[in-house]
């Protein structure tokens, strides 16, 4: 009785691999269109490749992190701050959401808390200031 049940689990834990693998190769597959969409400047495009991808894969900061990128160059800021959260949710130092973060924040007019996100991410990240400081330079001279 034990080891059917043991062997159920192992089963199920099997099955569950292989469609999690499935969704990851779709995913991968629709985040290669968003890339080439997204360099070849079809932002409209690549949003939707993003949405497609994440919608198979909802754990990577990457898809998070390149939909932002996208709404960004569309100049959607809103939605931006909640994939920027959910990217630093599954990976707390990515470096490209808290940028993208503080661009969208400074793009929307709150332009105070903008800076002083970037004091705490230039204190949090001292190795890191001078790109911090680079791309908050160029957002906003926007």
């Amino acid at each position: 009785m034990m080891y059917d049940f043991m062997r159920s689990v192992e089963i199920d834990a099997m099955r569950r691999f292989e469609e999690r693998k499935a969704r990851q190769d779709i995913a991968d597959h629709f985040k290669a269109n968003g890339n080439k969409a997204f360099q070849s400047g079809q932002y409209e495009a690549a949003l939707v490749q993003y949405d497609k991808a994440i919608e198979q894969v909802r754990d990577s900061p990457v898809l998070y992190t390149n939909r932002a990128l996208t709404l960004l160059h569309l100049q959607l800021y809103d939605p931006v701050l909640p994939d920027c959260d959910k990217a630093l949710r599954l990976d707390e130092d990515n470096m490209k959401a808290h940028l993208y973060k503080a661009r969208a924040m400074h793009n929307l007019g709150q332009r105070e808390e903008a800076k002083e996100y970037i004091r705490e991410l230039v204190e949090k990240y001292p190795t890191r200031r001078k790109l911090v400081e680079n791309y908050t330079q160029a957002f906003e001279q926007e």
